[in-house]
């Protein structure tokens, strides 16, 4: 966290330049230094080592043991690397989209954080040869397996609630549909109108499991351009650092909320916020979960945050962080509550997504008897 005056735009915390390592891609030269709070403390952890590995079976262990062993890892600013790059906090990691709350009487800042390790695996990308001999069906499935298996899964089976299953989707979706979702993007995923253009008979032939009469890819439909620069693609983005049977390969805590005093730069406290019970050791803290929505602070001392992965609202004290009151929702809530007065009474609302019954989701409000 950087703390500027807002006048001048100087720091009222001291801040160290530092060197940081290289680019090893051809073509790419990183900056070679990079600014270094010292106060106040990393709201996130920004470094792990092969003590922070889980062990939820040997199996599991020795296999993200190597994995860590194998990858290029030199802390926070290590570039991506063909060798595969561990981040941390991660694309999903540290503070995300739902922001800070600030209390104007204390000068805290109450932020959530997310430590979620992820991998970089950075590949040249010849598409014209890899488009060679494949029929529309293999074309479209080249495609997923490039730029969509890291978050909807080699199977289509997503990791529900952040990305959905592909599973059945013409019983949910038209193709027309389907495609301009892909075009356009929507929620974390990033528009790929450039990446499909040409290929768009490849990606609903594979989504839509049509490989037979498929036929073979035109050179139109290969996407062929002219000869330039080389590419190389991070071909697992956004993706989770878990063992082979999928538990995470960073120990707990995933998530936290922190009240940070932007008067001393110290904390005042920091909790974990939410609960995995699968992973949560027996008579132990809750293990923290990510989330993406961001707290809100009343005039009376309460803080709420949804966002977790347990479904659940939760308020706070502000001055200890000790949990006044939660309840459950019907979806996962990745919107930052707010509050409002109607008619003397106080209010708290908000956008909750959907679930089976109701996929269109819900918009919630809580007040006080």
């Amino acid at each position: 966290m950087f703390v500027l005056n807002r006048e001048t735009g100087e720091p009222l915390f001291p801040i160290e330049e530092r060197k940081v390592p290289a680019s090893r891609i051809p073509g790419e030269e990183a900056w070679p230094t990079q600014p270094f709070p010292l106060k106040p403390k990393p709201f996130a952890r920004q470094s792990m080592t092969e003590q922070d590995l889980t062990s939820y079976t040997q199996a599991g262990h020795d296999s993200i043991l190597k994995k860590f062993r194998s990858m290029r890892y030199e802390g926070l600013f290590t570039p991506p690397d063909l060798k595969g790059t561990l981040m941390l906090p991660g694309s999903r990691g540290g503070a995300e989209w739902g922001g800070a709350a600030y209390d104007p009487k204390t000068s805290v800042l109450f932020v959530k954080s997310n430590d979620s390790p992820e991998i970089q695996s950075m590949k040249k990308v010849d598409q014209e040869k890899e488009a060679k001999n494949q029929t529309v069906f293999q074309q479209g499935k080249s495609l997923y397996m490039t730029y969509c298996v890291s978050c909807h899964g080699k199977d289509k089976n997503g990791d529900e609630p952040n990305y959905p299953s592909l599973i059945g989707l013409k019983n949910r979706m038209t193709r027309e549909a389907a495609l301009d979702k892909i075009k356009k993007g929507g929620g974390k995923m990033p528009a790929f109108a450039s990446v499909v253009k040409g290929k768009e008979k490849g990606m609903i032939a594979f989504l839509y499991e049509r490989e037979q009469n498929s036929g073979k890819a035109t050179k139109m439909e290969t996407g062929q351009t002219k000869a330039g620069a080389d590419k190389y693609l991070n071909l697992t983005a956004y993706g989770h650092f878990r063992d082979p049977q999928g538990n995470p390969a960073l120990r707990p805590p995933w998530g936290t909320l922190n009240a940070i005093n932007l008067n001393t730069g110290e904390y005042e406290w920091q909790i974990p916020l939410g609960n995995s019970e699968k992973y949560q050791d027996k008579n132990g803290p809750e293990t923290g979960q990510e989330g993406s929505a961001g707290p809100i602070v009343t005039a009376g001392g309460v803080i709420f945050i949804s966002g977790t992965n347990d479904q659940k609202l939760r308020a706070f004290d502000k001055n200890s962080g000790k949990l006044l009151w939660q309840t459950r929702l019907p979806g996962v809530a990745n919107a930052t509550a707010c509050t409002y007065m109607a008619n003397g009474k106080q209010y708290v609302a908000l956008s909750v997504g959907g679930n089976k019954d109701n996929p269109s989701g819900f918009l919630m409000a809580f007040g006080l008897p």
